[in-house]
């Protein structure tokens, strides 16, 4: 079974770099399953498709507005979900994570399983780090990560 880890986001955009961040820090945590790919998506935009392709499973780390508190985090699969993103149409790297995984199911290039972690950011604005409930909360992620992947 080939498995993946992949986190979106843009670094430069504060809260949004926290799936980038958590892959980093995953390749530094020792005993991560190492049959386990780990995915810096970057604000690779429709790139995601042609890399889901080829994977059993797949854990999606991405910053998202879902009504909680800064720092809350939520694990769903894409279909458990309907998106309520408006694109404003203004660059190629924007993007509708879910539109995109369904995208990718009609192109025959998705993962049997998917699932996505969904953090609550605090900020998305131009600058560079994570706000501070996230910082404060990126063991309690990692944790989420490794019972997703044992």
């Amino acid at each position: 079974m080939k498995r993946a880890v992949m986190g979106v986001g843009n670094e430069f955009m504060g809260d949004d770099g926290i799936g980038p961040l958590l892959i980093s820090r995953l390749k530094e945590l020792e005993g991560f399953p190492t049959d386990v790919d780990l995915v810096d998506e970057g604000s690779g935009g429709m790139r995601i498709i042609h890399d889901l392709d080829g994977y059993d499973r797949v854990l999606i780390i991405d910053a998202a507005d879902f009504g909680g508190a800064p720092g809350d985090y939520k694990v769903f699969r894409p279909e458990d979900v309907e998106t309520v993103k408006e694109i404003s149409g203004r660059s190629l790297h924007e993007m509708d994570l879910i539109k995109t995984i369904e995208l990718a199911r009609l192109m025959g290039k998705a993962p049997s399983e998917i699932m996505i972690m969904a953090i609550q950011p605090e900020r998305v604005e131009m600058s560079h780090g994570i706000s501070l409930p996230l910082r404060d909360r990126i063991d309690e992620y990692i944790g989420g990560i490794v019972s997703v992947f044992p």
